[in-house]
């Protein structure tokens, strides 16, 4: 049987007021772990709950973006051979936090931005391997032709 990636895209719109990014951590040796981004919840304002869900969600083991009415330009992202290991959100007026483990020591950092703000995010996930930063990108004009899981 052929292994196929989940592939998946989700709008960023106006009505989103924080994104949760979910995170794995596997205890590697004694008292050190890795942690690795699984995917992302976009929280909607009206609701405060539902989310929009890009990739896989562990419950109760998240990371909180507050995006403060602020207009998200982009990500960097700190990766590693097995997947992305943190993102920090890049605004108009500068960086906010990071999510999951920024260790920048052990890791590669791609600053993804865009122009005109991020309009919706994709990404291919393998649910054996947890890769996707190579593969993760900003649409940043139009949604048009575009499938939406």
């Amino acid at each position: 049987m052929e292994h196929i990636p989940l592939k998946q895209a989700v709008p960023l719109s106006d009505t989103v007021v924080s994104i949760e990014v979910y995170l794995l951590r596997e205890h590697i040796l004694h008292d050190e772990t890795e942690t690795y981004i699984t995917g992302l919840g976009l929280v909607q304002e009206e609701t405060g709950n539902q989310r929009l869900i890009l990739g896989y969600r562990i419950p109760d083991q998240y990371m909180v973006i507050d995006l403060d009415g602020k207009r998200l330009m982009g990500l960097n992202v700190a990766t590693r051979v097995y997947g992305i290991r943190a993102i920090q959100p890049i605004f108009e007026d500068g960086l906010g936090r990071w999510a999951g483990d920024s260790d920048m020591y052990n890791t590669c950092c791609k600053e993804l931005t865009t122009d005109t703000g991020v309009k919706a995010f994709s990404g291919h996930f393998d649910e054996w391997e947890m890769r996707w930063a190579d593969r993760l990108r900003f649409l940043a004009e139009s949604l048009q032709g575009l499938n939406i899981a």
